[in-house]
C-alpha cells in the first residue's frame, strides 16, 4: 500500500491511520506540529486516563457479590460506561505515545466483575429462553476501487477546498490509498478514510479555529449514501426524529465538506441532533484557541450496503482532555 520511502513521521502517521481504521480514537496534538511542546507532550492524555482510572477505582470499591436488582443494573451500566471511556482514553494515550516516540506502558484500571441481581430462590421459575445466535456479516465486496482520478467511485468527484486557510488538500492521499488529507495553515487537518464500496468509513481531524470560519459546505443532494430513501427524508410532512438526513462525519461547522461521499452517511434526525451536541462543544473549544482531536466512525452492523446502525463519536481537547465519547444509535 505504501509508495516510495517513508520517513519516521510518515510511518507514524500510517500506523495511526491503521489504528483509526480499527476504530481507535487518536489523541490530540498541538496545533502547528506533530508533538506538543513541553517536557511531557502526553500529559493531557495521561491526566484524562488517570481521571477515568480514579473513577473506576471508586466504582470497583462498591462491588459486592450481589445487589438488589435496581442497584445491580445501575452498577453494571456505570461499568459499561467506564469501560468505554477507559478504552477511549487509553487509545488517546497510545496514539500520543506513538506520535511522539514514547515507549512506556499504559496504566488502565478496568471495571470489576458485574453484579448479579439478588433474587429469592425459586426452583420452579421458568428458565430463560436461549438467545438467538448473532448474524454473521459476510466480507463485503469493495466493488470499484478508488483511484487518483476517481477517489469516490459511483459518486461525483469531490471538489478541492477553496479557502485561504487551507495549506494543501490531497483529494487522493497515496499514503493511505483512497483517503483524503486536508491540512490547514494553523495546524488543523482532516483525514477522510477510504470508502468501503459505497460507504464512508470514518474521519479523524485536528479541529482548529480556522476550520470553524465558514470552511465547511452543505451536504450535496447528488450524494445518496447507502440506505438513503427520499420518501423518508426530513422535510415538510416528515419532521420526526426518525426522518432521514445526510450526516457529515466532520461537521460543516468544523470545516467538513458536503460534496465528498467519504464524509457523508445516511442517518436519522435524532442521531444528527446527538452528533450536533458534541460538535458544538468541539467548535466552541476550537474557537477558544484549543486544538481538538475529533474522530467519527460509523458502525455498519447490517453490512456496508445499508446505513450505519451506530455512530462512534469521540473528542479530546489539547487542554481539557476528553470532551465527549458516545456510541450514538442510528438505524437498527
Amino acid at each position: 500500500m505504501l509508495r516510495g520511502l517513508l520517513t519516521m513521521s510518515s510511518l507514524r502517521r500510517f500506523v495511526l491511520a491503521l489504528l483509526l481504521a480499527l476504530g481507535l480514537v487518536a489523541a490530540p496534538i498541538a496545533a502547528g506540529g506533530i508533538a506538543a511542546a513541553g517536557p511531557n507532550p502526553c500529559a493531557v492524555q495521561e491526566a484524562a486516563l488517570a481521571a477515568v482510572n480514579g473513577r473506576t477505582a471508586v466504582h470497583n470499591a462498591r462491588w459486592t457479590p450481589t445487589k438488589p436488582r435496581g442497584e445491580a443494573e445501575a452498577y453494571n451500566a456505570e461499568a459499561a460506561q467506564l469501560n468505554s471511556e477507559g478504552a477511549f482514553a487509553a487509545s488517546a494515550v497510545s496514539a500520543c505515545y506513538l506520535m511522539n516516540g514514547i515507549d512506556k506502558p499504559i496504566e488502565r484500571t478496568p471495571p470489576g466483575p458485574p453484579n448479579q441481581n439478588q433474587r429469592p430462590s425459586n426452583p420452579t421459575a421458568p428458565q430463560p429462553k436461549p438467545q438467538p445466535k448473532p448474524r454473521s456479516i459476510p466480507t463485503p465486496n469493495r466493488g470499484v476501487q478508488p483511484s487518483p482520478n476517481n477517489p469516490t467511485p459511483t459518486y461525483p468527484n469531490p471538489k478541492p477546498v477553496n479557502n485561504p486557510a487551507v495549506a494543501q488538500d490531497k483529494l487522493y492521499d497515496s499514503l493511505v490509498p483512497g483517503s483524503r488529507l486536508t491540512q490547514f495553515r494553523d495546524g488543523g487537518n482532516v483525514l477522510l478514510n477510504p470508502m468501503m464500496n459505497r460507504a464512508a468509513t470514518g474521519q479523524t481531524s485536528l479541529v482548529t479555529g480556522s476550520m470553524t470560519q465558514n470552511v465547511g459546505t452543505a451536504a450535496s443532494p447528488k450524494i445518496n449514501p447507502p440506505g438513503w430513501d427520499p420518501s423518508r427524508a426530513w422535510g415538510p410532512g416528515n419532521y420526526g426524529p426518525q426522518a432521514l438526513q445526510r450526516l457529515h462525519l466532520l461537521a460543516r461547522s468544523a470545516g467538513g465538506t458536503g460534496d465528498d461521499a467519504r464524509n457523508l452517511i445516511t442517518g436519522t434526525k435524532a442521531a444528527n441532533d446527538a452528533m450536533q451536541a458534541i460538535e458544538a462543544r468541539v467548535v466552541a473549544a476550537a474557537r477558544g484557541g484549543e486544538a481538538v482531536w475529533y474522530n467519527v466512525t460509523p458502525i455498519y452492523g447490517n453490512g456496508y450496503a445499508k446505513p450505519p446502525t451506530q455512530i462512534a463519536v469521540g473528542a479530546v481537547g489539547a487542554r481539557t482532555g476528553v470532551i465527549d465519547f458516545k456510541i450514538i444509535p442510528n438505524i437498527p
